[in-house]
């Protein structure tokens, strides 16, 4: 693929996972999921067992649970203060047990050097999920070049270790389902970006 598919793709994951846990997901969402899966299906070869686990368990998710399932889940894993199923989404809280700690402090001196700041309308931390994913959108998209270094500096420090956490606890937790699918995607595609950054540091 070149560089601009390949650089297309990044993007369609983050946004995936910024949008999967920034609200309640809506039928518009999940249908972007289930094309999503039917595309991953028809692209990757079937010796490819992470990826066929990735959409048959999708595929079985879509199958027993509807969209407004899968929106209860939603509030039941990431809004609702009192359920017993409660999963954090900042990265603070996976690195100093605790939320606005130094994680979050050394994700906004990263945007005072991009000379960037959240949005104020942007109701989330700066080491929410959601908003490390869009980071790593912008930085994909910084002019419309590539830009590796920052890239490369973002996702060792911050994108893979927390997301990596962050899906290891989803999926253990005994109230997702659809979600614990997105845990699976997300380790899959930790393995592609690792792969690919480390490839284009080398050539």
């Amino acid at each position: 693929m070149e560089n601009n598919e390949i650089n297309s793709a990044r993007i369609f994951v983050y946004e995936i996972i910024k949008e999967a846990f920034f609200c309640e997901p809506t039928y518009e969402f999940i249908d972007t999921i289930k094309q999503f899966i039917t595309n991953v299906k028809e692209s990757f070869d079937d010796s490819d067992s992470k990826a066929n686990l990735i959409v048959d368990s999708f595929k079985s998710v879509f199958n027993e649970l509807s969209v407004e399932d899968i929106q209860t889940e939603y509030n039941n894993l990431f809004v609702d203060p009192f359920s017993n199923n409660l999963i954090n989404k900042n990265a603070s809280y996976y690195f100093e047990n605790k939320n606005f700690g130094k994680t979050l402090v050394e994700i906004r001196d990263f945007l005072k050097e991009l000379n960037l700041a959240r949005d104020l309308n942007y109701y989330e931390p700066e080491d929410s999920i959601s908003f490390v994913s869009d980071l790593m959108i912008y930085l994909i998209n910084k002019n419309g070049v590539y830009i590796f270094d920052e890239q490369v500096d973002f996702f060792n420090r911050f994108v893979e270790p927390f997301f990596s956490l962050f899906s290891e606890k989803i999926k253990t937790n005994e109230g997702a389902v659809f979600y614990a699918c997105m845990g699976l995607l997300i380790d899959y595609f930790l393995d592609l970006e690792r792969s690919y950054l480390n490839e284009s540091i080398t050539t």
